[in-house]
């Protein structure tokens, strides 16, 4: 076997992704690359975690010790806490330090023993351009293998094998020994001349990589990024599993084995800004391949777009354009605003839908839409729709991780969809639990499902959840009409198995508990300064306590209870009790047994609602800000006592919400309400991009009134990375407003969210 001694391929200055262009954006926030996360602080922009996925491997694989992964996190964490770590680093350079703190924590032999234990898993394929492979090995004589990621292995054999039975000539390098991976663009093209060896025997001197003509094979997802822009072709195997290659491939949250051609020349990284809209992913340009051959790699991304409009009409949708749109434009931003307004003009063909597009200025005035990206826009972009009766219409809850792009790509109707309400992340159900560590028996599974009020039908069974504040919740009736209320806990009643216990109003929150009384998180609130990190209140001292989350009782005690900021606790004297404890077996410290015998509840309705009314509700759902609630705005009057009536001053109110959503502060935000006339009415104001600022309370409820004159009832919902209004048709989803970027999508891409609100499209005129 012969040393490749004069292979030379060029190296750019440019970097892929700089940190520094991300300092105002979420993308900034975190470092997902290939097998390594960094957590970084906005504000400060220090590290607040770092997580060595490979280190983990080799730990499971009893490769390192617990310590030395430990070691290695923190070394990292370390070195990047004092940092400007918004300098000219790109994604690149971070994984070259994380590569030399593994060989200087882990050593080499682990290293080397790591580099193929990652297996790839079970995954499907994604973008396959197997025949541009075949090609290129019938027009190069040489083929340069790369193999970055010992996973891939037995792709490169297979690959190996046919260039040598096709007679050609096989350069082949692994990682470097004890490095794991080649940590950098530089380091690749470096160590291609100098560790290279070929695989034909009849070649003892040395290969030119200037006189032959050769290719270059690459395994591993950061050849997604290292081959561009190159002076041979490339061909990259890989499953992309960090941000960045997932967002070149349009596959962010879909890891797929995806086998990508890269011919020399090219370079898609600034087509994939990810802090705004894609323009052309490896997706596209394999598409377009498909169908039109590889000329189309000679095109600019412009002439793509003249010529070929129907591939990017929905940008971020995988599969062939569902979307009876046309759409045409010289430049970018002609395409854009001829494909708003086709899709303004499709929406607006159903009998029962109206959407607008506006934007308002800084001043609050509405103005012009611009479609100039390279202008940042400081105003406020607003999508909006207005929907007569949705008989239909319904909540969708959505599996952990899941967006609603792959959640509805089976769904045959055309329908409008927007993010909804609140619901408890992670880090709040850690918070949750921290705050009853001495009391283990009291910790729940908090971080999961819907907060507040919820009243639904599931397989046929009718399901009731306690409202929790005082709220304002929507429901939808079987006409197809829409109610907003506020509504706090009455009078009702609940069966366990045989028992069934009951309670007046007046047995809500009592200062003088009788037999049976229901405490909520709102009799925290007129505590509005005390802090949410650390409150806590006992309840039910001397009695009986049954703490309830949703439709499940977590905790059965005699003796008193921290009341949940995500449920409430029904508190029993002891003698009225007594039946429920009858043979339940003791827990010790006052605690008993509980069992998934099933709960069911059933309210009095709403003050607000007439009994005839509550009657025809199929569905309905608390725990919004009312920021107009029937023509009176939280702005008109006196703020804090508006927040205070509906309980988001409560410390237990705080303790479920990322941010204090009671404070005036501009983010994407999404709104739900009705007209006059009982139209349904959505408005999502995209923010934290170059499209869109974000909007606050009095600018939601000014533009509101600007676009509506007759709003009648309008409440905050989930916002923040969540906001987006979305149309699916035929299982294509298209996002109409610009979502912010997150740790799962791209700016203008919708991320998993907890729950939607689907509007069905009803008849063409």
């Amino acid at each position: 076997m012969a040393t490749v001694q004069n292979l030379r391929l060029p190296q750019r200055k440019e970097k892929s992704y700089v940190r520094s262009q991300y300092r105002t954006d979420t993308v900034f926030t975190f470092l997902n690359y290939k097998n390594i996360r960094i957590n970084f602080a906005k504000k400060e922009g220090t590290v607040t975690r770092t997580t060595d996925l490979l280190g983990q491997t080799l730990l499971e694989a009893g490769l390192i010790t617990r310590q030395q992964l430990d070691a290695c996190q923190n070394a990292i964490s370390a070195e990047y806490y004092h940092k400007n770590c918004h300098s000219d680093q790109s994604p690149e350079d971070i994984y070259a330090f994380v590569q030399k703190m593994r060989l200087a924590h882990y050593g080499q032999e682990a290293l080397s023993q790591g580099h193929w234990l990652q297996e790839p898993g079970n995954v499907p394929d994604g973008i396959d351009q197997t025949k541009e492979k075949e090609a290129l090995l019938q027009r190069c004589d040489r083929v340069l293998f790369l193999l970055c990621d010992g996973a891939l292995l037995s792709h490169m054999k297979e690959d190996l094998a046919l260039t040598l039975a096709a007679g050609k000539e096989a350069v082949v390098c692994c990682s470097p020994r004890g490095e794991g991976d080649l940590p950098t663009r530089e380091a690749l093209v470096r160590r291609l001349g100098a560790l290279a060896v070929s695989y034909r025997e009849a070649t003892p001197e040395g290969i030119d990589a200037n006189t032959k003509n050769a290719c270059l094979f690459f395994y591993g997802e950061e050849g997604l990024l290292h081959c561009r822009d190159l002076t041979l072709d490339a061909f990259v195997t890989a499953v992309p599993r960090g941000y960045h290659a997932q967002a070149l491939c349009n596959l962010l949250g879909d890891p797929r084995l995806c086998r990508v051609y890269i011919p020399g020349g090219t370079d898609i990284t600034p087509y994939v800004p990810l802090t705004s809209r894609a323009r052309l992913t490896y997706y596209h340009l394999a598409q377009l391949c498909r169908d039109h051959g590889e000329g189309i790699y000679r095109l600019s991304c412009q002439a793509l777009y003249s010529k070929y409009p129907q591939y990017f009409i929905n940008i971020y949708h995988n599969g062939e354009n569902a979307l009876p749109l046309q759409v045409s434009g010289e430049t970018l931003p002609r395409f854009d605003k001829s494909r708003d307004g086709a899709v303004a003009d499709f929406l607006n063909s159903f009998s029962n839908v109206q959407y607008a597009a506006a934007y308002f200025d800084e001043a609050g005035k509405q103005a012009a839409l611009s479609y100039e990206e390279t202008l940042p826009q400081k105003g406020i972009l607003v999508h909006s729709i207005r929907v007569k009766q949705a008989k239909n219409a319904r909540v969708i809850s959505c599996p952990k991780g899941v967006t609603p792009r792959t959640l509805l790509a089976k769904e045959p109707a055309t329908a409008l969809v927007s993010n909804f309400l609140f619901f408890l992340t992670e880090k709040l159900g850690v918070l949750y639990n921290d705050l009853r560590s001495d009391r283990p028996a009291e910790q729940a599974d908090a971080a999961a499902g819907h907060l507040d009020y919820m009243l639904c039908h599931e397989n046929g069974a009718r399901k009731e959840t306690f409202p929790l504040f005082a709220k304002t919740c929507i429901a939808g009736t079987n006409d197809g009409g829409f109610l907003f209320f506020s509504f706090a806990l009455g009078g009702g009643k609940l069966r366990w198995g045989s028992h069934c216990l009951s309670w007046k109003k007046e047995d809500v929150n009592p200062t003088a508990p009788g037999d049976i009384c229901v405490y909520t998180p709102m009799f925290t609130a007129t505590e509005k300064d005390a802090d949410r990190e650390t409150y806590r209140l006992p309840v039910g001292h001397g009695r009986v306590n049954m703490v309830i989350l949703q439709d499940r009782i977590t905790c059965l005690r005699k003796g008193d209870v921290i009341l949940p900021s995500v449920g409430v606790v029904v508190s029993m004297t002891e003698k009225a009790a007594a039946p429920l404890l009858a043979g339940r077996a003791s827990l010790g410290d006052g605690y008993y047994t509980v069992d998934n015998t099933p709960l069911t509840v059933e309210l009095s309705p709403p003050e607000a609602v007439p009994g005839s009314t509550w009657d025809t509700v199929q569905w309905a759902y608390g725990g919004g800000m009312g920021l107009i609630c029937d023509g009176e705005a939280l702005c008109d009057g006196d703020m804090d006592a508006w927040f205070a009536r509906q309980g988001w001053m409560s410390p237990l109110s705080r303790q479920t919400q990322e941010s204090a959503l009671h404070k005036l502060a501009k983010h994407p935000r999404t709104a739900i309400g009705t007209a006059a006339n009982g139209d349904l009415l959505i408005l999502v104001y995209s923010g934290r991009s170059s499209r869109s600022s974000g909007a606050d309370y009095r600018e939601m409820i000014h533009i509101a009134r600007s676009l509506y004159p007759d709003v009648r009832n309008l409440m905050n919902v989930d916002g923040g990375g969540s906001a987006m209004l979305g149309l699916v048709h035929k299982g294509a989803f298209m996002e109409l407003s610009y979502p912010a970027t997150s740790m799962g999508s791209c700016a203008g891409q919708v991320r998993p969210i907890n729950t939607i609100f689907y509007i069905p499209t009803e008849g063409e005129d």
